[in-house]
């Protein structure tokens, strides 16, 4: 019985990384462009360097590639840039809610 999870689970995994890894060749080769415009030509190399990292975190590039073919450009995402100030007043605002909630 135990076993039979123990193999199930094994398959589950590697049927996880396989679809993974049958994704990030496509995304390497056709939707990279589409979801970084940095990334618009890039080197062999960095293509054989991404791809484990593709391949294990496809879900979530997945969801990022779909949503630039849905807006219809490169680098879709519509993130802001990053802020330094933003990141460093949101890290202050962090510590005093964290510090309010431990005083008696």
């Amino acid at each position: 019985m135990l076993l039979d999870i123990g193999a199930t689970l094994l398959n589950l995994f590697l049927a996880y990384l396989a679809l993974g890894l049958l994704f990030a060749v496509v995304f390497v080769f056709s939707g990279l462009s589409r979801v970084d415009d940095a990334a618009s030509k890039p080197s062999v190399g960095f293509r054989l360097v991404i791809l484990p990292g593709l391949a294990i975190c496809w879900p979530i590039v997945l969801a990022l590639w779909i949503r630039a073919l849905r807006d219809g450009e490169p680098g879709a995402s519509n993130a802001e840039p990053f802020d330094p100030e933003a990141a460093v007043q949101s890290a202050r605002d962090l510590t005093d809610f964290t510090e309010a909630e431990t005083r008696p």
